[in-house]
């Protein structure tokens, strides 16, 4: 009588916890939304992959997963690295740029600037770097539809179809890129729409 009474209850639990880790699973292995760049001239293509994540208390600290994953693969080799940037699904906006000696630029939103060494394979922090020699190719964002003012797809959105904008209200004098820095930077309609502020 006992076990007529358990089973039932331990089947649904067993049932709810293999449901669980499937969808844990899958939101650490499938991103909410990717884009990539394909670079000719470096013989080098770049992901950014965005991963819903659970934000410990609301903590903004360096050492936790904001749920932006930075993939370069070159002929040198490959490097991924997970990057900073608080609330991707609002400011996602992430430039890329060319810099000297086979480098590439990544600036995006709360100073989260870092400098690639395609050569060494390695990733730094890029802040305190004279930045003016640096070629703007584009930037990842969130592209808007023809009919509606919200976001409908992550792409990459090359230089010749929007100029450069890097989202950050206050930024130090040591900040990469600072006359391209505003508060907000208009978000890109596909399809010859009118750009919106978001």
């Amino acid at each position: 009588m006992a076990l007529a009474y358990l089973y039932p209850r331990a089947l649904f639990t067993i049932v709810f916890l293999g449901y669980y880790a499937v969808w844990r699973s899958y939101y650490a292995f499938v991103p909410a939304y990717a884009a990539e760049l394909q670079i000719e001239k470096l013989d080098t293509k770049i992901r950014l992959e965005l991963f819903y994540t659970d934000y410990p208390d609301g903590a903004l600290t360096d050492g936790i997963d904001y749920g932006r994953h930075l993939i370069i693969n070159g002929s040198s080799g490959r490097i991924t690295r997970e990057i900073c940037g608080f609330d991707w699904a609002n400011r996602a906006r992430t430039g890329i740029y060319l810099a000297a000696d086979r480098k590439i630029a990544v600036v995006g939103p709360d100073r989260c600037d870092y400098l690639v060494s395609l050569e060494q394979l390695t990733i730094s922090r890029a802040s305190g770097l004279p930045s003016e020699s640096w070629t703007y190719l584009g930037a990842f964002d969130f592209v808007g539809s023809p009919g509606g003012p919200g976001p409908t797809a992550f792409r990459f959105i090359s230089a010749a179809e929007q100029d450069e904008c890097v989202e950050d209200d206050h930024f130090p004098a040591w900040a990469v890129r600072k006359n391209a820095r505003k508060g907000r930077c208009p978000a890109f309609q596909a399809s010859g729409s009118q750009q919106y502020q978001r």
